[in-house]
């Protein structure tokens, strides 16, 4: 199980795509909200990918903060596009 945060949706849907063909179960969110309601007692992520630059001013460190305090202690990884 796989969770992917990205506020571009055609990032989220590809990423999503290309996991799923690895064998993860993905989830996507596009902000910090939609991340938290994808986790519940019967969908924990075992791994999370993060984009670090979200909307408004909020980072994929934010999320992952957000995240924790839920509980979530999967491995994550924080991916940019910028240069």
């Amino acid at each position: 199980r796989l969770l992917v945060v990205d506020d571009e949706m055609a990032i989220r849907d590809a990423l999503a795509e290309l996991l799923g063909t690895l064998g993860w179960s993905v989830r996507t969110a596009g902000d910090i909200h939609e991340a938290l309601m994808c986790l519940s007692p019967q969908w924990q992520p075992e791994a999370l990918v993060l984009d670090y630059r979200l909307r408004d001013e909020v980072t994929g460190l934010d999320a992952l903060a957000a995240l924790r305090a839920q509980g979530c202690m999967a491995p994550a990884w924080v991916i940019t596009g910028e240069t």
